[in-house]
């Protein structure tokens, strides 16, 4: 027995030796027989990881950060505009020269909601007669109107702006306008209800969806498009800068003002010239079958020549259209055909060298592509060429002869751009 306890111990030193740790003799347990248990095996190898454990509860959110530097001066969004009722401007002409921001209109400026319960007035100095303004909104809910040359107010944005005609226009049929300085309520407009093109000099003829100038293009209008009151007149003697779009090299002009120069001098500023039936109709209430009986040279009235047979503000119509007939013609974008004196081989067809240089026009012989003439000019005010001269000029007037490339004084241009909405 001792024996077999010397051999037990001696393994179980080996053992320790070899795992590096104490082995003890259990002699209290014995085995079956009366043999003492062996001594107890070192530690198993470690095991595979456990499976991981389930993703804790995320923590609480952490203080807010520091706010960040300041912005610039303007809104990051453009401001939005709504009308009470469709079709129609926020703003409205009140009495006498007032403008005011209607009831029930909205405005959305730097995040804040204006919408007056009553008619708020639109505030300004003295307004001056021919001149175009904006109005301007801030986040107070505040509105003003400024001059084009006025600085925009720290914190406002433009919204709208009006014309500040230099007489009040036509109420009725031939009735004419008088010269009475007012707010043209036709020239009103905002973001939402305008022009698609620059508003300035500009008026809207009722519901017929396009704007149309006030007053005719002048030389101030060669480098924006816009038409003034008291502004050299272009005509075929006094003809625009030809558009950089189409040729041009920023200052040299025309020689002449034809139908395809005129539209050119229109295109470049995003107008275009009005079709018959358009200007027909921003014609009405003019006084119809007069004339002024010489040429005005400016716009607007008498600024430089005194009119010798009617003067200037009977020819200003319902939507405030100043020397609209019986002044100056206008060129169209209506064509006609125009059937000359009958000769041997007027059925013929034949080449014309009339375009300047870029192509040439192909017309039955003695017959003409025309242009329709509006308005009549200042000469028809009395009897004399053609036959039944007198009485001429009108708001449904035409003239049938005149081709694409003829070149007069007496003729003039008014642009026309639609209108947008929404």
């Amino acid at each position: 027995m001792n024996a077999l306890k010397s051999l037990l111990l001696s393994a179980a030193l080996a053992a320790s030796a070899v795992f590096a740790q104490p082995v003890t003799l259990d002699a209290t347990v014995t085995f079956p027989g009366g043999l003492p248990i062996g001594l107890t095996g070192p530690a198993g190898p470690t095991g595979p990881q456990g499976i991981q454990g389930i993703q804790g509860i995320q923590g609480a959110t952490g203080p807010q950060g520091p706010a960040g530097s300041g912005g610039g001066s303007g809104y990051s969004q453009r401001p939005a505009i709504f009308a009470p009722a469709a079709n129609e401007s926020a703003f409205k002409k009140g009495s006498g020269n007032t403008v005011y921001f209607k009831a029930g209109a909205q405005l959305e400026i730097g995040g804040v909601l204006c919408a007056p319960t009553s008619d708020q007035a639109v505030t300004g100095a003295t307004l001056v007669a021919g001149a175009d303004y904006r109005i301007v909104a801030k986040t107070d809910c505040s509105t003003q109107y400024i001059t084009y040359s006025d600085s925009i107010p720290s914190g406002g944005v433009v919204v709208g702006g009006f014309h500040h005609l230099i007489g009040a226009p036509a109420t009725d049929l031939s009735t004419g306008g008088n010269t009475t300085p007012t707010v043209l309520e036709w020239s009103i407009w905002d973001l939402s209800f305008r022009p698609k093109c620059d508003p300035r000099g500009m008026t809207r003829v009722g519901n017929a969806g396009f704007w149309i100038d006030i007053y005719f293009q002048g030389n101030s209008s060669i480098a924006d498009g816009v038409s003034r009151n008291n502004d050299t007149i272009l005509t075929g003697s006094n003809p625009p800068r030809r558009p950089t779009d189409y040729g041009g090299n920023g200052s040299a002009n025309f020689s002449t003002m034809n139908w395809w120069e005129s539209n050119e001098h229109l295109r470049q500023w995003g107008k275009r010239l009005p079709a018959y039936e358009e200007v027909v109709l921003a014609a009405f209430g003019t006084n119809e079958g007069a004339g002024r009986g010489n040429h005005p040279v400016k716009t607007g009235f008498a600024t430089y020549n005194s009119a010798t047979s009617s003067s200037d503000p009977n020819f200003t119509s319902k939507w405030g259209l100043i020397q609209v007939t019986g002044v100056l013609w206008h060129w169209t974008s209506t064509f006609s055909a125009w059937q000359g004196t009958a000769t041997s081989n007027a059925w013929g067809w034949e080449a014309y060298n009339n375009t300047g240089g870029r192509g040439k026009s192909i017309m039955q012989t003695d017959r003409n592509a025309t242009v329709l003439l509006f308005g009549a000019s200042n000469v028809y005010t009395s009897s004399g060429s053609p036959t039944g001269a007198t009485g001429v000029a009108g708001s449904r007037s035409m003239e049938t002869i005149e081709t694409p490339w003829d070149n007069s004084s007496n003729i003039a241009i008014r642009g026309v751009c639609d209108h947008i909405s929404r």
